[in-house]
Formats: C-alpha cells, sequence, structure tokens
C-alpha cells in the first residue's frame, strides 16, 4: 500500500475511521451498497469522534489492513493526534497500531460534551429546498442522526413548481415532530432563509443546503 496519486477521473471511496476505538477494521475496496469496486479510499480520521483530518490511499488488493493504515495515519496527522491527547490529558502517543490507542476512561473533550448536552439550547436547523426531494432526503436522514437532544428541523419550500417537496415531506416525515414544513413562494433562497427564522422556535438558528450532509457530531 502507498498513498495515493490523482490519476484521472477514478472514483474514490470515502469512509470514515476513528482511530479511538479498541480495534481499528479492515478497509475494504469494495462497497456492498453501491456494488462498486474501488482503486482509492479517502479517509476521514475521527478521534473520539472528532476530525482529525483526512489521508487518501491506494487500493491495491481487496482490503487494506487496519496495521498498514494505522502507519499511513500515523505518518500523516501524529502531531494533530497528539495535540488532541494532550488537551483531554491524556499521554502523547509514539505510534499507532491495528489496537488504537489506550483507553483507560472517558475522554474530557466526550465528557465536556455530555455535560453540555445534559442542558443544550434548543436549535432551529432551517433548510431551503426548491424541487429536489431526493437531495433532500439525504440531508434530512443526516439531521435526524444528530448526537444532539434538542432541535427542530424547518423545510422551507421556496417558489416549487410542484408539490413533490410538500407530499414527499408528508409520506416520510409526516409524523416526525421534529420535522417542520413551510412552503415560501417568493423565489430566493434569502426569502426562504427569512421564512424559518419566523417561524423558528429555537434559542439558535443554524442553517444548510438541503444538499449536504451533516456531520451527526
Amino acid at each position: 500500500m502507498i498513498p495515493a496519486q490523482p490519476s484521472g477521473f477514478d472514483p474514490v471511496r470515502n469512509v470514515e475511521v476513528e482511530i479511538g476505538q479498541s480495534l481499528l477494521p479492515a478497509i475494504l475496496a469494495f462497497d456492498d451498497k453501491v456494488g462498486q469496486h474501488y482503486r482509492r479510499v479517502r479517509c476521514l480520521v475521527r478521534l473520539h469522534t472528532y476530525p482529525i483530518g483526512v489521508v487518501e490511499l491506494q487500493l491495491d488488493k481487496s482490503e487494506v489492513s487496519a496495521h498498514e493504515y494505522a502507519q499511513h495515519i500515523w505518518h500523516s496527522l501524529s502531531e494533530k493526534i497528539n495535540d488532541h491527547l494532550r488537551q483531554d490529558g491524556l499521554p502523547p502517543l509514539t505510534g499507532l497500531d491495528a489496537a488504537g490507542p489506550p483507553n483507560s476512561s472517558t475522554p474530557r473533550c466526550i465528557e465536556e460534551r455530555e455535560r453540555f448536552l445534559a442542558d443544550a439550547p434548543f436549535v432551529s436547523v432551517i433548510v431551503p429546498t426548491h424541487d429536489r426531494p431526493e437531495r433532500l432526503q439525504v440531508c434530512l436522514r443526516s439531521l435526524l442522526a444528530l448526537h444532539y437532544p434538542r432541535y427542530e428541523v424547518i423545510i422551507v419550500d421556496n417558489a416549487p413548481s410542484t408539490n413533490m417537496t410538500a407530499d414527499f415531506i408528508q409520506q416520510l416525515y409526516g409524523d416526525v415532530s421534529r420535522v417542520r414544513y413551510l412552503r415560501e413562494d417568493r423565489p430566493g433562497i434569502s426569502w426562504a432563509r427569512n421564512c424559518g427564522i419566523m417561524a423558528a422556535r429555537g434559542e439558535i438558528l443554524a442553517f444548510t443546503d438541503d444538499d449536504v450532509v451533516v456531520d451527526p457530531y
């Protein structure tokens, strides 16, 4: 295995690797969800759920073992890994292997997050959209998987040409209390966002586009 080199239009598999877990998994060249073989993989590397960086690998065989890619992650991101560990009050590492770093207690960053989430403010997430429910569905799926206890999702259907989005929301999310549907007939994303703002119940307002996959944390 060697670091990947840019090569034309080869598809790239995107995966996430949490290096804080006790045993790192192998990365497969075949994605059975889409039925696709890949020759390159892009890994979002997390430590204690927090993004540390991105590395790219060449897939020369059916899989890359945890031992192989752990060494490449360490070579690329060792400084950032140890910076995070020091902020958590944990000893720095001198290397990374398939077993992951020692994990004898809950990291400080996770404890701080849990304390915050115990009394988290209510958030309104406003999503303007226009005639593309298939993309909106992917965005909504990620929003409803957030590791956050108190929020609503406001879908603002901006100057729609059909009822596709309204029907889609009613059919799939009509019984999901935290998903709200609004229609704004004046075209333009600013009108849509302002419509969402006027209806929002949250102490904090957040905005995302309808083609975005939101990080669960």
